[in-house]
């Protein structure tokens, strides 16, 4: 039998702060899946040389070459899952919103309500605030008692 490893990553409020830091869910994600994900984000970078130009993306390509191998030892290592607990988005975190609506979750523990639920059992709302040319919108991920797991701001004009 293939034990398939998870990572726990732990989703917060948004927008983040230093006064309001309240956790909202606890996501097992497939560490191959978002090894996956990280090395794609990486090949888009390679394909694009003009990027790397800027000591800013040069930086952030070598730092999602970092979480790469410290998930690819925990493949090798630990058979439980790892807590990745961030108080602000990282750079992980860029790439779990596109798993988490794509439901590339093995499940999710809601904190508010203390329960356990796999994607097809949860919904996908889409929100926006402002108006004029002062908007923004994008998905939140609720569990079945309306509770939020999930937020992602994914477009601001």
């Amino acid at each position: 039998m293939v034990v398939m490893k998870t990572l726990r990553y732990k989703t917060f409020q948004y927008p983040p702060t230093a006064v309001s830091n309240v956790p909202l869910a606890e996501f097992d994600f497939y560490i191959n899946n978002l090894v996956a994900a990280l090395r794609e984000h990486l090949n888009w970078y390679q394909n694009y040389p003009a990027v790397m130009k800027y000591p800013a993306n040069r930086k952030m390509y070598k730092q999602f070459q970092v979480i790469i191998r410290r998930l690819t030892g925990y493949l090798s290592g630990e058979e439980k899952p790892v807590l990745w607990e961030v108080k602000k988005h990282d750079l992980l975190w860029w790439r779990i919103g596109e798993l988490v609506f794509t439901g590339q979750f093995s499940s999710v523990h809601c904190l508010s309500c203390g329960d356990r639920f796999v994607f097809d059992q949860c919904k996908i709302e889409n929100w926006s605030i402002g108006e004029g040319l002062i908007v923004s919108g994008g998905r939140n991920l609720v569990c079945p008692h309306g509770h939020l797991l999930c937020h992602v701001e994914e477009w601001n004009s």
